[in-house]
C-alpha cells in the first residue's frame, strides 16, 4: 500500500497537497468507491499525418524514430521546431559507421504545417538544403540519435538549444579506449546553438564516455531543477565478435540484467549544468508482466507537479514493431505502468503510415486545453532489411522483399492530440457512482476538477471531514452539478462559500454517473 502510493499512511493522517494536481493514475489518493472502473485514453491522430515525410532529393534514408527526432517549441520565435536524422546508410556500407549522418531541421508557426528552410549549410550539388549537418559539415563526432532541449532558462543565450547525441566516428575506438563494445563509439555528447541551427560542440566531448548506445533523450525537470537524460547506457546485445548474431541474440526472461543481459534497458542520469552527468542507474527492465519477447527501448519524461509521467518505448521482437505505453513515478527512478498496459498510440491499419511503430522522443506540448504528441510512424518493422554489420548479415526473414530492404520515406512526424492531463480516468456508466478520497489538507479557495460527462451525465462533490461527516453547506445536494467538459471546471456549492473556509483536514466525495473525472485540485485558480 506504501510503495504504490508514495505517502506513508501509518505515520500520517492526512495528506498534503497544497494546490498541486492529484491524477488518478492509481489508488494513492482514493479511500473508497462504488460503480467505478479506471479507464487510459488515447491521444486521436491527426487526420492530415503525416506531417513531414521523406521528399527532397538530398534526403536519403529519413529516420522519425526514437531518439532520431525531436520537436520543441521555441516560445521566443513562436515556432514549433523539428529536427530529424539522415542515417546515410551508403556510408555504413562504405565502413564509415554511422559517423556521416546527416542532421536536417524543419520549422512550423502553427505544428500542422511544415516547412523545410533552405540554408546555406549544406549544399546539395551546389544548392541550398535544410541540412544543418552532414557529410561535408561535421561537429566532433557523427550526430546520431542526437535529442534537442528549448532551454531559455539559461543565462547564457548561446546555449539555449542543446543537443545530446550518441557521438559516432569511424574507428574512434580501435584500439579500444573506451568500455562500449562499438568499435565507432566515442561517447555521449552534449552540442549547443542559439537559434538551433548553429551548433558548435562542448570542447570537452565526450561528457559520459560509458555510453555505447544510440537512444537518449534530454529534458529539463523544472520542478528538481535537473537536467535529465533516459535512455541506454550501453549496447547491451552487441558484441564485436564476427559470429555474434548482431539483431537476433537469444534473451534470458528471468536474467534480464544478467552477465550478457542481451535485452534493452533504460538508464538515467542527471545534472546540475548538462556538463557533469551522475553515474547512469537503471530504471526500467522488463519484468514478468512483459512478454518474453519485449524490451524496453527508452522513456520520454516530464512533470505534472510532483508526479513525473513518461511514455515506455517497448520493442517486440517477435512482430518487430515498436509502441508506448504509459508510466509514472514518484521520484523519477521507480516507474510503475497502467494495468494491461495498452498502447498509448495504437499502430495503425496495414501499410499505413504508422502500421508497425510508433514513437514519440518529445514530452507532449501544451496547445490551448491539449497535449499535443509529435511522434514519429512507421511502415517499416524496426529491424528493415539492415546493411551488413561488422558481424556479417543476420538471415533474411522468410518473405523478405526488396521493398522491405529499403528504409527510404518509410518513417515520417505524425501528431496525435489529447486534453491536458487526460491519460487515465476514473469513469462511471449508467449506474451513480463515486470516489471519497483520503483525507488532504491544502488552502486553495476552489475544488477544481478536470472532467467529461456525457449524455444525462454529471459529477458532483461534496466535502467531509476525516471521520466521513458531511459539511452541510458543501454537501451533495447543495452542489451545483457539472454537466460539460473541462480540463478546469471550479465546483460551487448554493451558499456560494470558498472550501477553505472549512477548517482543518477535509475529505472529498466525488459522484458521477455517465461522467469521467481525470484530476483534482483545491487551489485559488
Amino acid at each position: 500500500m506504501t510503495e504504490m502510493t508514495g505517502f506513508d499512511r501509518q505515520h500520517k493522517q492526512f495528506v498534503r497537497i497544497d494546490h498541486k494536481k492529484q491524477l488518478f493514475l492509481d489508488d494513492r489518493m482514493v479511500e473508497e468507491i462504488k460503480n467505478i472502473r479506471r479507464v487510459q485514453h488515447n491521444p486521436v491522430k491527426y487526420e492530415g499525418n503525416p506531417l513531414l515525410k521523406q521528399d527532397k532529393p538530398w534526403e536519403r534514408e529519413v529516420y522519425f524514430r526514437t531518439s532520431n527526432y525531436c520537436v520543441q517549441y521555441d516560445e521566443a520565435e513562436k515556432l514549433f521546431k523539428c529536427w530529424y536524422e539522415d542515417l546515410n546508410l551508403q556510408a555504413e556500407r562504405e565502413g564509415k559507421g554511422q559517423g556521416e549522418c546527416g542532421l536536417l531541421y524543419a520549422h512550423s508557426k502553427d505544428g500542422l504545417h511544415w516547412e523545410k528552410p533552405l540554408l546555406d549549410l549544406v549544399l546539395y550539388k551546389g544548392q541550398k538544403t535544410n541540412m544543418l549537418l552532414g557529410e561535408d559539415k561535421l561537429l566532433d563526432a557523427g550526430t546520431h540519435s542526437a535529442t534537442v532541449l528549448y532551454d531559455p532558462l539559461d543565462k547564457d543565450p548561446a546555449r539555449r538549444f542543446k543537443m545530446v547525441y550518441n557521438g559516432a566516428r569511424a574507428g574512434a575506438n580501435v584500439p579500444k579506449k573506451r568500455e562500449q563494445r562499438l568499435g565507432d563509439s566515442f561517447g555521449l555528447c552534449i552540442a549547443f546553438s542559439p537559434n538551433g541551427i548553429d551548433w558548435t560542440p562542448y570542447a570537452a566531448n565526450p561528457i559520459r564516455e560509458d555510453w555505447g548506445s544510440d537512444v537518449e533523450v534530454i529534458t529539463y525537470d523544472s520542478i528538481a531543477k535537473k537536467y535529465v537524460i533516459y535512455g541506454r547506457a550501453d549496447a547491451p546485445w552487441y558484441s564485436p565478435h564476427p559470429n555474434f548474431q548482431h539483431w537476433f541474440p537469444p534473451v534470458r526472461p528471468n536474467d534480464p540484467r544478467g552477465e550478457t543481459y542481451p535485452a534493452r534497458l533504460v538508464y538515467h542520469l542527471q545534472s546540475d549544468d548538462a556538463i557533469h552527468w551522475t553515474e547512469p542507474v537503471l530504471v526500467s527492465a522488463p519484468d514478468k508482466s512483459d512478454n518474453l519477447d519485449d524490451q524496453h527501448y527508452c522513456l520520454t519524461t516530464w512533470r505534472v507537479d510532483d508526479y513525473y509521467m513518461g511514455l515506455l518505448l517497448v520493442i517486440h521482437n517477435v512482430p518487430d514493431t515498436v509502441t508506448l505505453q504509459l508510466a509514472w513515478s514518484y521520484d523519477g527512478v521507480n516507474w510503475i505502468r497502467t494495468q494491461d498496459r495498452p498502447d498509448v498510440i495504437p499502430l495503425g491499419c496495414p501499410g499505413s503510415y504508422d502500421s508497425l511503430m510508433a514513437e514519440c522522443p518529445t514530452p507532449p506540448i501544451t496547445v490551448g486545453d491539449e497535449h499535443w504528441l509529435f511522434y514519429g510512424g512507421s511502415k517499416v518493422h524496426h529491424d528493415w532489411w539492415v546493411p551488413a554489420q561488422p558481424g556479417g548479415e543476420d538471415e533474411a526473414p522468410h518473405g523478405v522483399s526488396e521493398d522491405d530492404k529499403t528504409l527510404a520515406n518509410k518513417t515520417h512526424l505524425c501528431l496525435a492530440k489529447i486534453g491536458v492531463d487526460r491519460w487515465v480516468s476514473l469513469s462511471a456508466m449508467a449506474r451513480e457512482g463515486y470516489v471519497h478520497t483520503f483525507p488532504v489538507f491544502s488552502t486553495g479557495a476552489k475544488l477544481i476538477v478536470n472532467g467529461r460527462c456525457g449524455k444525462d451525465g454529471y459529477i458532483k462533490a461534496e466535502m467531509t471531514d476525516n471521520w466521513n461527516n458531511v459539511w452541510d453547506e458543501f454537501s451533495k445536494d447543495n452542489c451545483n452539478a457539472f454537466t460539460g467538459d473541462a480540463v478546469a471546471h471550479a465546483f460551487s456549492w448554493k451558499a456560494g462559500k470558498d472550501v477553505n473556509l472549512i477548517p482543518g483536514i477535509t475529505k472529498i466525495k466525488f459522484y458521477l454517473r455517465n461522467a469521467e473525472i481525470f484530476s483534482f485540485r483545491i487551489a485559488d485558480k
